[in-house]
């Protein structure tokens, strides 16, 4: 496991080199500015790690749970979480099934998505079809409901999801919003019921159970140590009422000494 150091102890640490190694004329000496160059590489590559996106489903009908085999594609090979809370999702993603006009199933179905998951809205129509060259709507317009992304997906109840490259472009968008989700840096925002609250980055916030110092490693050197005493000790004391066990004489008295 590699230990990335928070800023308060790396400063801590680059003080502590001050003192010890002198500074030159121009400045930090040497091995001061190669350790600030490393921990700030360091640090600069834990802030750009990816997160796991955690996505929340909402089917919005009957999609005779092909919404599921529709999800699991988009989510192969990755390491995006499907959350059954939508206060705990970053994504949510609506499966509306169209049944009568598009305009009246899209609103409808929008209308019950919850507040608390509505920062990021995929919506997903779902057509029933077995024509892979299905006719869409010409005239759709997604602005007013405030969702992110919108695609189109066809289905059809003995088949499934149709072989087409509808559902296989709807499959690389969705891909490629949850890919932008991923670059936006870790634990900066966290939700509180519908309303969003800034948070202080983890790297900033520090360790105190870690030190970088020696002392820590020799707490607990010193306390293996001590157990492995302790172990040692109990094991005397059985050892020595077993003798007294065997040979008739109780553990208070001092076992007979034994003849040169």
């Amino acid at each position: 496991m590699i230990y990335r150091a928070p800023v308060g102890e790396a400063r801590s640490a680059i003080r502590q080199l001050n003192e010890i190694f002198p500074q030159e004329e121009g400045g930090e000496s040497e091995t001061v500015q190669a350790t600030r160059d490393f921990l700030q590489l360091r640090n600069t590559h834990s802030n750009t790690k990816k997160k796991m996106v955690k996505v929340y489903a909402f089917p919005a009908g009957n999609t005779l749970d092909y919404h599921l085999k529709f999800l699991k594609k988009v989510l192969k090979r990755f390491r995006d979480k499907v959350v059954q809370k939508p206060e705990k999702s970053d994504v949510t993603l609506v499966f509306c099934p169209i049944v009568s006009r598009f305009e009246t199933d899209v609103g409808c179905a929008l209308s019950r998505v919850p507040d608390s998951a509505r920062e990021c809205m995929i919506l997903v129509a779902m057509h029933h079809t077995f024509d892979p060259n299905y006719a869409l709507p010409s005239q759709r317009q997604m602005e007013e409901h405030g969702v992110t992304l919108f695609v189109d997906c066809l289905f059809f109840e003995h088949k499934g999801l149709l072989r087409c490259s509808r559902n296989k472009n709807a499959i690389k968008e969705v891909r490629r919003q949850l890919k932008q989700r991923r670059k936006e840096p870790p634990a900066l925002r966290w939700r509180c019921g519908s309303s969003l609250h800034e948070r202080e980055p983890a790297h900033s916030r520090g360790n105190k159970r870690i030190n970088l110092g020696n002392e820590g490693t020799r707490g607990r050197t010193d306390g293996r140590r001590a157990r492995k005493r302790d172990e040692r000790e109990t094991k005397g004391r059985e050892r020595t009422k077993r003798r007294a066990a065997a040979d008739g004489w109780s553990e208070e008295q001092q076992p007979p000494q034994r003849q040169q």
